[in-house]
């Protein structure tokens, strides 16, 4: 069976992603930071809960009992002023997370799809409007170099680990 792991569904940007894909059909283990009570699209028991903070072993076990053949990794810092005040921490929960993820998937799930979402940050303040795909990335900020990381640790599980991975 198909089943489609979303990280960080606790948050704002996740607890969207999963009710979205989960109101598509999908099969949803959702996996993230609960504070007593489901994201609303998720609370008609369409989805699997998993409540935890990454990095944690129990990820790997989730992996390997639900098998994914899809993941979408939401899981992260939100915030560019916490990214400046506290940039080791802000590291740890963005590159150390995300490559702990990509890891856990080469080694428990290596068919599975990776989607990374990144962020307009990657670019800081371009010359030219709009971003595109062809806009060089110059981040400003801790958050913003931070994400440009995990957008290079997904091109190598991609080009050197051969995984399946997308960053939109």
């Amino acid at each position: 069976s198909h089943c489609t792991m979303v990280t960080g569904a606790g948050g704002f940007l996740g607890s969207h992603v999963a009710e979205h894909l989960s109101s598509s059909g999908h099969d949803i283990v959702a996996l993230g930071r609960f504070s007593g009570v489901a994201p609303l699209g998720l609370s008609s028991g369409a989805a699997k809960l998993v409540g935890m903070t990454l990095p944690d072993r129990r990820f790997v076990d989730a992996v390997r009992t639900y098998r994914p053949t899809l993941l979408v990794h939401c899981a992260g810092t939100a915030s560019v002023p916490d990214s400046v005040a506290e940039p080791y921490v802000d590291f740890q929960r963005t590159v150390d997370v995300c490559a702990f993820v990509i890891e856990t998937l080469r080694t428990q799930a290596p068919g599975c799809h990776f989607v990374y979402l990144s962020s307009a940050a990657v670019y800081g303040n371009p010359e030219i409007q709009p971003i595109t795909e062809d806009t060089p990335t110059k981040p400003v900020s801790p958050y913003g170099y931070h994400k440009m990381l995990c957008e290079l640790l997904t091109r190598e599980a991609s080009e050197l680990q051969g995984m399946l991975t997308s960053v939109i």
